[in-house]
């Protein structure tokens, strides 16, 4: 079943920990607004994206040491990665004027980067702050012209 145009239920819910991924129904609604005010303009934008991580349970989310109070544990976060070869997590960050997130996050632990992208509550305004953090607990501005980022740039 599907939560927008492009996005499943099960590629918003899948999880490789092997523990119970239920989400609630606050949970259920928040992840069919994300589809569809963020990730579904986006993909528009940029093409096809992988949502790598979405929704978490509490416990999905404190088995892979996610952060307490978790935006992906109340359905309002996904970590997406782009499929086309010719477009880059940081295209996904520069696609993101004009649509209406409360925060994303630039992420690099290694190996490919992913951006987490994340709506607030229905009744609070998205205030569209952009992170980068390139190890794990440390986020900071995000600033396209940092020399850090220059081997993701295509």
């Amino acid at each position: 079943m599907k939560l927008s145009a492009h996005f499943s239920r099960s590629e918003m819910t899948t999880t490789q920990s092997g523990i119970e991924n239920r989400p609630t129904l606050e949970a259920w609604i928040n992840m069919t607004r994300l589809c569809c005010d963020v990730l579904e303009p986006l993909r528009a934008t940029v093409g096809a994206l992988r949502v790598n991580s979405g929704y978490r349970s509490p416990a999905v989310n404190k088995s892979i040491g996610g952060a307490n109070k978790s935006a992906h544990t109340y359905g309002r976060a996904a970590d997406v990665v782009p499929l086309a070869r010719d477009v880059s997590a940081l295209d996904i960050m520069a696609a993101l004027d004009g649509i209406p997130f409360d925060k994303a996050i630039f992420e690099y632990r290694g190996r490919s980067p992913w951006i987490h992208v994340q709506i607030r509550n229905v009744n609070r305004a998205p205030r569209g702050v952009l992170l980068m953090s390139l190890s794990a607990g440390s986020f900071e501005k995000f600033n396209p012209q940092d020399p850090r980022l220059e081997e993701f740039k295509q």
